[in-house]
């Protein structure tokens, strides 16, 4: 009957169970353990993902250690992962009986914000203000707060980066300091293209809008010989005379028939009448 075979593959680790500090100020050494406890050979297959960012062209040196036999260079296959995008360890073995088995692979520091990098950028955005003052043209506030946000960023990057070196913090927080790094980076590049677009636009702006002054509407001056309304009346328009044609003449009341009197009103043949009494 054959026996279920158990392999362990124990990760060197620092805080986080997967490095092992054991490097310089250019290189890392990443560790892989595999343990056959059983009293018998056997085969074991090692899959082991390598840091974020690592490539093969970064790998410097594989190596292996059988048992106590000194380390000795290896072959052992490093592969891409395309669901995660990053690469691994492959390889196959058969361990013998109680046996020990280190793969080392050592890779160069590619968690390091390069300096020249941020000398660059240091140089732009000077660079930008100093094209804006020779061209006579004053910075304004906002232009100027935002360089000093960039040099802000820049001087925290190099901080950051003298205190999680991996002497100091080791690997992984090295790792981790160096994302934050990275996206700090980016957003100094973003902010830097942002003030080289603003000093443009202040650039091409003119300084004199070169419109006319605004001139005070006054009321159109009457025809000789008229006197303009007091207290600046407006007076209408005279209509002329096709305009007065046009318009429908007053119809007349109608007249009273003869002989009858007018209500409310008595004329003066009624009132000599009246005195005089004809008969």
């Amino acid at each position: 009957m054959k026996k279920n075979i158990l392999i362990f593959i124990i990760f060197s680790c620092v805080s986080c169970g997967v490095f092992l500090r054991e490097a310089c100020a250019s290189s890392v050494v990443i560790k892989v353990r595999a343990i056959n406890p059983l009293d018998e050979p056997s085969p074991v297959k090692i899959h082991y993902p390598l840091p974020e960012g690592v490539t093969p062209k970064d790998i410097t040196a594989k190596r292996i250690t059988r048992g106590k036999e000194p380390a000795q260079e290896a072959d052992f296959k490093v592969r891409l992962d395309k669901g995660t995008g990053t690469y691994f360890i492959d390889d196959k073995m058969t361990l013998e009986p109680k046996e020990i088995v280190v793969l080392a692979v050592e890779v160069r520091d590619v968690w390091t914000v390069a300096e020249d990098k941020v000398g660059q950028l240091y140089k732009e955005a000077e660079d930008l203000l100093r094209a804006q003052a020779q061209q006579g043209r004053e910075p304004t506030a906002v232009a100027m707060n935002l360089k000093d946000e960039i040099f802000r960023q820049l001087r925290r990057v190099l901080t950051s980066q003298q205190e999680s070196t991996i002497a100091l913090v080791g690997v992984q927080a090295h790792i981790d300091a160096y994302k934050k790094n990275a996206e700090t980076l980016r957003q100094a590049e973003t902010d830097i293209t942002m003030l080289q677009n603003m000093l443009a636009a202040a650039q091409e702006a003119p300084e004199e809008t070169g419109l006319p002054p605004a001139q005070e509407v006054s009321p159109a001056s009457p025809p000789a010989g008229e006197t303009p309304p007091a207290g600046g009346q407006v007076v209408p328009p005279p209509v002329s005379g096709e305009a007065l044609q046009a318009q429908p003449a007053p119809v007349p009341a109608p007249a009273a028939p003869a002989g009858e009197k007018k209500e409310g009103k008595t004329s003066v043949a009624d009132k000599l009448k009246s005195l005089f009494k004809w008969k």
